[in-house]
C-alpha cells in the first residue's frame, strides 16, 4: 500500500504500491463526464464509455473532446515531451528506503520489478523474467528429518529455521507425491513422502525466477542474479531504513541462485499473495549499493552491518544518480522537477513508451499548479478541486481552448490517523466520540460535491473486501458529549476546553502544506470540536518534515491517505510488531490488539477467496469499533489534460493511468512516425 500527501500507501505488491500524496490529490474516481458539461453539473458517463466494476481493457482518451464526438483515434508517432504534475517532490527514488506515493509514481516508468499486475486484467506478468516456477513444500518432522537430510533444504535460521522438501506437490493416497521443476533440486527424482514425516505443508511458498537475457541497467550494467538477492537480502539488515516493508519481504527466508540468471526464494509460510509480494522486491544494482560486491566503487569486505545499511540509505544514486531498469532513465534531479528521457537499450522495445521525455514538475497547491497548467508548463493536472472542476476555473475559453477535464476512481482512501501513544487519545471512547463530531453528509454535498464515499474501512471500497454492511457513527454533537463525560472528559475550570486529570483536551493535527482538501476538512472539523470543548490546533508541514513526524510518533493526529493495492496485505499497517513504539513501519498509530493479529494471519494464510473475504469483513468491522483512524472519504482524483496528448487510458490500479502509453499524434511539430 502507498501513501499520499495527504496520501500514502503500503509497497506496491500490497498496497496500499506501500506510497504518500496530497490528500487533495489522494481520493480518486471512476471515469466520467467530458469537459461539455457546464459548471456544477451533476457527473455522468463520457460519450462511449461503459464502466465495468472489475478488470477490463482500458479505453483510450474516454473525455477527450474528439473521442466524444465519435471521431477515430489518430495514429501515434514517437517524440515530445510530457509535463505531469506532482504535488510533492520525492526525498528519494530508493523504493526501500522510501515509501512515499510520489515515488511509487515516478518509478512506474523508471524502473522495472520482476513481475507486474497488469493494468487493465489484473493477472500477474512476467516483465524482468521470462517465466517463473511456483512449488511447494513439505515441512519435515523433526524426528524423521536424518531419513531425508541429503535430499532436504535448510530453510531460515534460529527459532524460524526448518527442512523442507520442494516440488510439484500431490497426493499419493495418505502420503504426498512431490515432482521436483528443476534440475538442481537436492530431491533429485519424483518421490513419495509419507505423511507420517510431515510436520506441515506450505502449497506455494518456492518461487524460481528466470530472468530474461541482456537486460541493462541505466548505466549499462546487465542485471543478474546477484542484484535480485541483494536487494531482497537488504530487509534482513536492521540498519537499512525499511521498516515500512520489511515484514513483505522477510516472509522469503532463502534466497538461492542456482546460476546469474536463476534466483530462488523459500518463503516459510503459504500466503494468498506471495507471489505478487516476491515478484515486486524493489530492485537496486549491487555494484552500486552493496559494499561486499567487488564491482562496486567503494568496495570494502569488511563492512559491518551498520556501514552495509548506511551505504544503502545515504547512498548517491538515491537521487539524481538513480540508476533503474524501466523505459525511461532519470536525467535530471532538481528542487522544482525530475525529467527522464528515453532509454534507449530498454529491453521490451513494444512497451518502451512514445514520448523521449517526461518532466514530473514540483508545484505546490493546486492553484498554483492550475495556473501553471493554464500558462503550458504542464499538460498533466490530476489534483484538480472541486470547486474547479465544478467552477468557472475550467469553464472558461483559457482551459476549454487547450485542456479537458475527467475524472476517475481508484481504491484511495482518507483518514485522520490518531497516535495511541498520546494518553488523551487511548482511550477507545474518546476516539468513538471523535469519529461522532464531523459532519460527513454536509462536508459531501458542500466540498465534494456529493462526488465521493464515506468510508468505514480499509479495503478498497469497491473491492470484495470492504464491508458495506457496517454503518458509519452519525453526526451527533450531544452523544459525542456524553461518551466524553463517561470517558472522564469534561470542563473542570469553565475555560471552554474540557479536561482530565489537569490535561486539556488539545490535539495537534498535522497537515501537509498546500493540501487544500486536508485543511478544508480540518477547518470543518475544528469548529465542531470547538462547541464540545475540544480544542484542534491544525499545523502544516513540508510532506517529508510532516511523514518523519509521524514515522517518529511525534504527533497527536495526522491527516493522509492511503494508496491501497486491489488486495493489500493488513499487516503493514495494523499487526502488533510494526505498532511497537520505536519501529518506523506504517503502523502510525500503534495499535496493538490481539485479535486484529489473529485475522490479519488467518487473511494471509487463507488460499480461499471467498474465506479470505470474510476474514476481511470481519477486520473491516472490527478495526471501525476500535476508530484507531478517523476514516473520511473516497472521492474521484479529478484531472486536466492537454488536448494535444492521446492515449490516455484510465486503470484502476494506482496511479490511475501509464504515461509510456502516451502519446502525440502523428504530423505533431517534434515527432517522427514509427519505423
Amino acid at each position: 500500500m502507498t501513501a499520499q500527501g495527504m496520501e500514502k500507501a503500503p509497497p506496491r505488491a500490497v498496497a496500499a504500491v506501500v506510497v504518500l500524496a496530497l490528500f487533495a490529490c489522494a481520493l480518486l474516481a471512476r471515469p466520467g463526464r467530458g469537459s461539455a458539461d457546464p459548471p456544477g453539473a451533476a457527473p455522468g458517463p463520457a460519450a462511449g464509455f461503459q464502466e465495468v466494476a472489475g478488470p477490463g481493457d482500458a479505453l483510450p482518451d474516454v473525455f477527450h473532446p474528439e473521442t466524444q464526438a465519435g471521431r477515430p483515434q489518430p495514429e501515434p508517432a514517437l517524440g515530445g515531451r510530457v509535463i505531469v504534475h506532482i504535488p510533492a517532490l520525492p526525498e528519494s527514488l530508493n523504493f526501500t528506503t522510501n515509501n512515499a506515493w510520489v515515488t511509487h509514481r515516478v518509478l512506474y516508468e523508471v524502473h522495472e520489478p520482476l513481475v507486474r499486475k497488469n493494468w487493465e486484467h489484473w493477472e500477474l506478468e512476467p516483465v524482468l523474467c521470462t517465466h517463473w516456477d511456483q512449488e511447494d513444500q513439505l515441512v519435515l518432522d523433526p524426528e524423521h528429518l536424518d531419513e531425508w537430510r541429503d535430499r532436504a533444504t535448510s530453510v531460515g535460521e534460529g527459532d524460524e529455521a526448518f527442512w523442507s522438501l520442494y516440488g510439484q506437490l500431490s497426493r499419493e493416497g495418505a502420503d504426498w507425491r512431490l515432482k521436483p521443476l528443476s534440475p538442481d533440486n537436492p530431491l533429485g527424482q519424483e518421490t513419495v513422502v509419507p505423511s507420517a514425516h510431515v510436520k506441515s505443508v506450505e502449497r506455494g511458498t518456492v518461487f524460481t525466477f528466470h530472468l530474461r537475457e541482456g537486460v541493462k541497467w541505466h548505466d549499462g550494467h546487465v542485471l543478474d542474479a546477484r542484484d535480485v538477492h541483494f536487494s531482497w537480502d537488504l530487509y534482513n539488515n536492521p540498519e537499512v531504513d525499511c521498516d515500512e516493508k520489511r515484514f513483505m519481504y522477510t516472509k522469503a527466508k532463502r534466497c538461492d541462485i542456482p546460476d546469474e540468471r536463476t534466483v530462488r526464494f523459500f518463503c516459510a509460510r503459504q500466503h494468498y499473495d506471495t507471489l505478487n509480494i516476491i515478484g515486486d522486491v524493489p530492485l537496486l544494482p549491487s555494484h552500486l549499493y552493496d559494499l561486499l560486491d567487488p564491482d562496486c566503487a567503494d568496495c570494502d569486505p569488511g563492512a559491518s552491518l551498520a556501514e552495509r545499511g548506511r551505504y544503502v540509505n545515504e547512498n548517491p544514486h538515491n537521487h539524481e544518480g538513480f540508476i533503474g531498469l524501466g523505459p525511461y532513465r532519470v536525467t535530471e534531479y532538481t528542487q522544482q522537477y525530475i525529467e527522464a528521457e528515453r532509454f534507449e537499450d530498454y529491453f521490451d522495445p513494444e512497451n518502451a513508451g512514445y514520448v523521449d521525455v517526461i518532466r514530473w514538475r514540483y508545484i505546490q497547491g493546486v492553484d498554483a499548479a492550475f495556473q501553471a497548467l493554464i500558462n503550458g508548463e504542464l499538460d498533466w493536472l490530476g489534483t484538480l478541486l472541486s470547486t474547479q472542476y465544478f467552477g468557472e476555473a475550467t469553464a472558461l475559453p483559457v482551459f476549454a481552448t487547450d485542456f479537458y477535464k475527467g475524472y476517475y476512481y481508484t481504491g484511495v482512501y482518507g483518514y485522520v490517523g490518531w497516535n495511541l501513544y498520546q494518553p488523551h487519545l487511548k482511550d477507545q471512547r474518546v476516539r468513538q466520540a471523535l469519529a461522532r463530531c464531523f459532519d460527513f453528509g454536509l462536508h459531501k454535498r458542500t466540498h465534494y460535491k456529493g462526488l465521493c464515499n464515506q468510508v468505514t474501512g480499509i479495503a478498497p471500497f469497491f473491492s470484495l473486501g470492504y464491508d458495506h454492511d457496517v454503518e458509519p457513527y452519525p453526526f451527533d454533537l450531544d452523544r459525542a458529549r456524553e461518551m466524553l463525560a463517561e470517558a472522564g472528559w469534561y470542563d473542570r475550570d469553565g475555560d471552554g476546553v474540557i479536561d482530565k486529570h489537569g490535561v486539556k483536551m488539545e490535539i495537534e493535527l498535522l497537515c501537509a502544506a498546500g493540501s487544500d482538501t486536508s485543511i478544508a476538512f480540518g477547518r470543518a472539523y475544528k469548529e465542531k470540536l470547538a462547541t464540545i470543548g475540544v480544542e484542534l490546533k491544525m499545523v502544516q508541514y513540508e510532506f517529508a518534515t510532516m511523514w518523519e513526524r509521524v514515522r517518529n510518533r511525534d504527533f497527536d493526529a495526522c491527516c493522509l491517505a492511503w494508496v491501497p493495492d486491489l488486495e493489500s496485505d493488513p499487516e503493514q499497517i495494523w499487526h502488533s510488531r510494526w505498532g511497537t513504539y520505536g519501529t518506523r513501519g506504517s503502523n502510525n498509530s500503534g495499535l496493538q490488539d490481539r485479535h486484529v493479529d489473529e485475522l490479519i494471519e488467518k487473511i494471509q494464510r487463507t488460499i480461499d477467496l471467498d474465506a479470505r473475504m470474510e476474514y476481511r469483513k470481519e477486520l473491516h468491522r472490527y478495526l471501525y469499533d476500535l476508530q484507531p483512524y478517523l476514516f473520511l472519504y473516497n472521492a474521484p482524483r479529478k484531472f486536466a489534460c492537454n488536448k494535444a496528448l492521446r492515449g490516455v487510458e484510465l486503470v484502476k490500479i494506482p496511479p490511475g493511468y501509464v504515461i509510456r502509453r502516451w502519446y502525440y499524434p502523428e504530423g505533431t511539430p517534434g515527432t517522427r512516425p514509427i519505423k
